[in-house]
């Protein structure tokens, strides 16, 4: 995980030394899903409220950025409490942009990211509080304004490491819309 971080960091003062990139910051809110597989069978977690923020650089036809979401895992439970949290590098490459009544570009993007989940539960079967490394792939639709500011829609697949118990997370899928601001 260091590496990663060293090399987006390093990546990231080059990129904005050259001037080739702009800097960026971002929100987001989302649902997400989560499936399980035990020795009981798979067990889904569903509707999962949540949140994240991301920062890196951004050009014409890519983006790179790191990004942090918190995921309430277990909302609406009373016998259940827990949370994911993710640490993820990014890449992404962006479609030509397409007018759109000249009021705003449209562009398609695909990328992938890697890094960490930490998953902590506490419940009545047991508890966990382990880090994994995750990874996978996302694809979406941003908005540009002659602004500084973006709007995003897109879908994250993302796979695990997570064994706990004998349990993995076998997959975590999240549909998001987002604000950027660019500097």
């Amino acid at each position: 995980m260091r590496k990663v971080l060293y090399t987006f960091l390093v990546t990231l003062a080059l990129c904005t030394q050259a001037n080739a990139y702009d800097v960026f910051i971002g929100g987001e809110a989302a649902q997400s899903w989560a499936q399980f597989k035990g020795p009981d069978g798979t067990y889904e977690n569903d509707e999962i409220t949540t949140y994240g923020v991301k920062a890196g650089v951004v050009d014409t036809k890519t983006r790179m950025y790191l990004s942090y979401k918190y995921m309430d895992a277990f909302e609406d439970s009373t016998t259940r409490t827990g949370e994911y949290q993710t640490f993820t590098a990014n890449s992404e490459a962006f479609t030509d942009p397409q007018s759109i009544f000249n009021l705003f570009d449209l562009l398609f993007f695909v990328g992938g990211h890697a890094g960490a989940i930490n998953i902590n539960v506490e419940a009545s079967f047991g508890e966990s509080d382990k880090l994994a490394f995750m990874y996978g792939a996302q694809a979406g639709i941003i908005a540009d304004f002659d602004l500084p500011i973006s709007l995003e829609a897109g879908y994250r697949f993302s796979f695990s490491t997570f064994n706990d118990n004998d349990t993995d997370l076998t997959k975590l899928q999240v549909a998001y819309g987002g604000i950027n601001i660019r500097f």
